[in-house]
């Protein structure tokens, strides 16, 4: 009946029958609630206490006039109803002190007339006493609400205090909050001291008190116990309110990698391990240590997203710090992983690809190429028919850099080391279709005469005993 009020109220005219039926039902709501500690009719008085909640969030301070009548029934009920009354108490509570003027449903408020049909209905304003001695009463109970009842009062009062100046002078009231919900592993519990930090800041929190927040999020975001999505969620937070704070060695070594740690989660690690050393004396060493870690699990058979958390982070490293150490060891990284897997090449070029679209780090996804193209165009290369189309890639991202680029003694390596009469009799064509786009950039960009010279990589091909018809129209 509730809910169906709520919504004809979305009309654009509504009636005076349903404003007046609306009304009637509200009064029948609240003689309801007025019968606290009644045991025959315990269910049907919570269902009373979160219909006027429903209420009450659609229509703000409709229930002004009643609050105190709410905090004695409050005081004095001891069923499991209570904590619908706090509730809905810390709700009526937090919009009447509200210094701005809250929005009602569709914009439209019905006049309902308490007066002439509750007892105990006041008019006058809550002073700070009253309300001070309202928010005590609601903390003290917190102990006898489920954990999603707490949450829900925590977050009131908080906004309570908020919204008036004069209330933060008694913040240190919710100082047992805090460190009762600092040192849980529940994430609702830290999320409250999240937000405690966020909207009160040095009012409340000691320097002890940050340090131990730290310490604590870290410790949750490397539980092994805990499922990856909690650990990324503890990882957010840390990154989010410690961005600029000097942590401690002991906290950094917290971001290392953790024996159940995903990708997902060492990425995140590892970007904040970044942010967290910007600018710092010492980082590089910190920062290869911590990148090796990844890139021992960059093996043949791995999944893609390691490969994929291990360029990332490389670009990150290079991007917060431009350090010789940094730019030095990179290419070599890059290089030792591309050997190790020849599949981690397409993610190699896309760091590549990245580095040269940003201005400042042009230069340096040169250094990171030019090895890459050497090593595998020697003819001790590795390359084998399988990682073939890995090593294309790189001829063809070649083209890019002119400077460097040497199509003649690709071609020669293709054709003298690569495609022997063996390998082309056992060739697929997409592989062909590969080596004559190659062949077809090649000649596009650079001077024909001179990209072919002495080189027989087109006579090779041709020569194939090709069975499908659309490496033949090549």
């Amino acid at each position: 009946m509730t809910t169906i009020l709520l919504q004809l109220f979305g009309k654009k005219e509504v009636e005076n029958e349903v404003i007046g039926l609306f009304s009637e039902h509200l009064l029948f709501l609240l003689a309801l609630v007025q019968q606290s500690n009644n045991p025959s009719n315990v269910y049907v008085r919570f269902m009373a206490a979160n219909c006027l909640t429903e209420v009450e969030l659609n229509f703000p301070r409709i229930l002004r006039e009643c609050i105190n009548n709410l905090y004695s029934l409050s005081l004095i009920e001891t069923s499991v109803a209570h904590q619908q009354y706090m509730c809905l108490l810390a709700l009526t509570v937090k919009n009447s002190v509200a210094s701005e003027s809250l929005e009602t449903l569709w914009g439209k408020f019905p006049k309902v007339h308490f007066k002439d049909k509750l007892h105990q209905v006041d008019e006058t304003e809550l002073t700070i006493a009253d309300i001070n001695q309202m928010v005590s009463f609601l903390l003290d109970q917190l102990v006898l609400c489920t954990k999603e009842g707490s949450f829900w009062i925590i977050c009131l009062v908080m906004e309570m205090m908020r919204s008036r100046a004069d209330l933060q002078l008694s913040v240190q009231v919710l100082k047992p909050i805090l460190i009762h919900n600092l040192r849980v592993y529940n994430p609702q519990s830290f999320h409250v001291v999240h937000l405690l930090l966020n909207h009160f800041g040095s009012m409340l929190f000691e320097e002890k008190d940050r340090t131990e927040l730290l310490n604590q999020t870290l410790v949750n975001a490397t539980h092994p116990s805990l499922p990856a999505c909690l650990k990324l969620l503890y990882l957010d937070w840390a990154g989010s309110y410690f961005q600029g704070d000097t942590p401690q060695t002991s906290h950094i070594t917290k971001l290392f990698h953790g024996l159940f740690d995903g990708p997902e989660t060492q990425l995140k690690k590892l970007h904040m391990l970044s942010g967290f050393l910007k600018n710092k004396s010492g980082a590089s060493v910190l920062l290869l240590q911590a990148s090796a870690n990844l890139q021992s699990q960059v093996r043949p058979g791995s999944s893609i997203k390691y490969k994929a958390a291990f360029t990332r982070v490389l670009y990150r490293y290079l991007c917060d710090h431009p350090t010789t150490d940094i730019i030095d060891k990179v290419p070599n990284l890059v290089l030792a992983t591309a050997l190790q897997d020849m599949s981690y090449i397409p993610f190699a070029l896309d760091l590549v690809r990245c580095l040269h679209n940003t201005p400042e780090l042009s230069a340096v996804s040169a250094t990171i190429f030019e090895p890459l193209v050497s090593v595998f165009s020697q003819p001790d290369s590795p390359t084998t028919l399988t990682t073939l189309p890995h090593v294309l890639l790189i001829f063809q991202h070649e083209i890019l850099y002119r400077e460097i680029c040497q199509p003649q003694r690709t071609l020669l390596y293709l054709a003298e080391h690569v495609l022997t009469k063996e390998v082309c009799e056992i060739i697929s064509w997409s592989l062909g279709h590969q080596i004559l786009s190659l062949c077809h950039s090649y000649m596009k960009e650079f001077d024909v005469t001179e990209c072919f010279n002495g080189c027989n990589i087109i006579d090779v091909y041709l020569s194939l005993e090709l069975t499908s018809s659309e490496a033949c129209i090549d």
